[in-house]
């Protein structure tokens, strides 16, 4: 796979810039660059054996965090990356309530410029939860989301898109989503991650 990105023209800058403290310990800076242009080729291999090339081009989305974040990876998280068709970008992340507090943030990016989002400024519910026939872990896969008046459907592209280590009990699920409007028209797409699902993060069923 050979792939080129192009810059967006301005980063989305996280916390002003400063190290942000977590409540369950731990500290992060982070920036995201969440429109790049993205051109190249992907090679893959047919049944046949022979290898096929195909031209792909898209729109990047890169995330840059640093810091000490063993507590918040141990705690886990839920991260959203929301492209919208109407040149709309929504970062979300949610820490779950687990022994020393929660914590959500994010931002909404248009052409006029970016909003941030604290607890209390959207609103995502599970809809959907899915186990997975490897670890039998319970992961949340679908969700409602109101923010700034919208509501959009998340759906997973497909549900198995778990990711496993081999070297330590890091299970997680990330992957490919896609965005709906509450008729059920498309508004665009997303990536999620869901990370450490080792601990029961939900104790119920949606209603």
């Amino acid at each position: 796979m050979e792939l080129k990105v192009a810059e967006a023209a301005t980063p989305v800058i996280h916390y002003n810039g400063k190290r942000h403290d977590y409540v369950m310990g731990g500290d992060t800076w982070y920036y995201s660059r969440e429109k790049m242009d993205a051109s190249g080729t992907l090679t893959w291999k047919k049944e046949d054996g022979e290898d096929e090339v195909l031209e792909v081009e898209g729109s990047a989305w890169f995330d840059r965090q640093y810091g000490d974040l063993l507590d918040i990876t141990l705690n886990g998280w839920h991260w959203f990356s929301i492209q919208l068709d109407n040149d709309t970008q929504i970062m979300l992340f949610q820490f779950p309530n687990i022994g020393r507090g929660g914590e959500e943030y994010g931002n909404i990016t248009t052409p006029a410029g970016t909003t941030f989002l604290h607890g209390g400024d959207f609103e995502l519910d599970v809809i959907r939860f899915w186990t997975s026939p490897r670890t039998q872990r319970r992961y949340p896969l679908e969700w409602k989301l109101k923010i700034q008046d919208e509501v959009y459907i998340i759906k997973p592209a497909l549900d198995n898109q778990e990711v496993g280590f081999l070297l330590n009990s890091l299970d997680y699920w990330e992957g490919a989503c896609e965005v709906f409007d509450e008729e059920g028209a498309r508004a665009g797409q997303c990536y999620v991650e869901l990370v450490n699902f080792q601990r029961k993060h939900y104790d119920e069923e949606p209603n």
